[in-house]
């Protein structure tokens, strides 16, 4: 598999983040956690280079937390990876109330639950390729 991957996540959620991270780039995705202090410089626009990052994937992950359904950036994300027609995967938290983004997308993405360490299930990489 050699699927270019962005990462969409709330701050509060950086641990579990890079742990999906992590597991995506043992099974052989590239990657690319979209970090505004490391990807943007302040005479960027936010919103042109979460684009250009994002046309650059073939597949959005969303992290589907309670902290992403309250970011303004994942819900940006997840909006602008729908109206893009990207290959859209949300990634629920476990044992949590079915989130309002899941909701949301539903129609237009595939939806996988992490186990209670955060482990992706082994299913999750086939979606990547859409």
């Amino acid at each position: 598999m050699s699927e270019k991957v962005f990462l969409s996540y709330a701050v509060q959620d950086s641990e579990l983040a890079r742990s999906l991270a992590r597991q995506l780039a043992d099974a052989g995705a590239e990657v690319d956690v979209f970090d505004l202090k490391s990807s943007v410089t302040p005479d960027d626009d936010v919103r042109s280079a979460i684009k250009a990052a994002m046309d650059a994937a073939s597949t959005v992950v969303i992290l589907a937390s309670p902290h992403g359904e309250n970011s303004q950036w994942v819900n940006y994300e997840a909006g602008l990876a729908d109206a893009l027609g990207k290959n859209l995967v949300l990634v629920a938290m476990p044992g949590k109330a079915r989130s309002l983004l899941v909701d949301r997308l539903a129609g237009s993405a595939r939806v996988f639950e992490v186990d209670q360490r955060g482990r992706l299930p082994q299913s999750f990489c086939g979606a990547l390729s859409g």
